[in-house]
């Protein structure tokens, strides 16, 4: 092998390396803290469907329609178990609906809450709205 053909592999496989080594450290980077309480069983329990109010102010409503009575309101931020949920068809346009859940406190609108599949990641949506105040 010649001189120039020893240099130029030389030169291809130091390229190589730090090519390897800055994917390895640029894939190390530290990860968020996930906090988590053993002793909060329906944190991750499964089948169980978390809300978070997204608005500032949300009126719980006795029945699933605006027509029905203001019992209480609910803050930005307020981290609620759905109890149940109501499925209204749109009659304006046949391709959209409109969706209720149902809270301890009442029922909320689709418009108000954003749903969660555990508690943990209501809790993370919960503490994401109170920072970007």
């Amino acid at each position: 092998m010649n001189s120039s053909a020893k240099i130029g592999c030389r030169f291809s496989c130091a390229l190589v390396a730090i090519i390897c080594l800055g994917l390895i450290f640029s894939s190390c980077s530290a990860k968020k803290e996930i906090v988590f309480n053993p002793t909060d069983e329906s944190a991750l329990e499964l089948g169980i469907t978390w809300a978070v109010v997204t608005v500032p102010y949300a009126a719980y409503y006795k029945e699933h329609n605006y027509q029905s009575d203001v019992v209480q309101n609910a803050r930005q931020g307020d981290i609620l178990q759905v109890k149940g949920k109501y499925i209204e068809p749109n009659v304006h346009d046949i391709n959209s609906v409109s969706a209720w859940y149902l809270f301890d406190g009442g029922w909320l609108d689709n418009v108000s809450v954003k749903l969660y599949d555990n508690r943990l990641k209501a809790n993370a949506a919960a503490k994401a709205l109170s920072e970007s105040k």
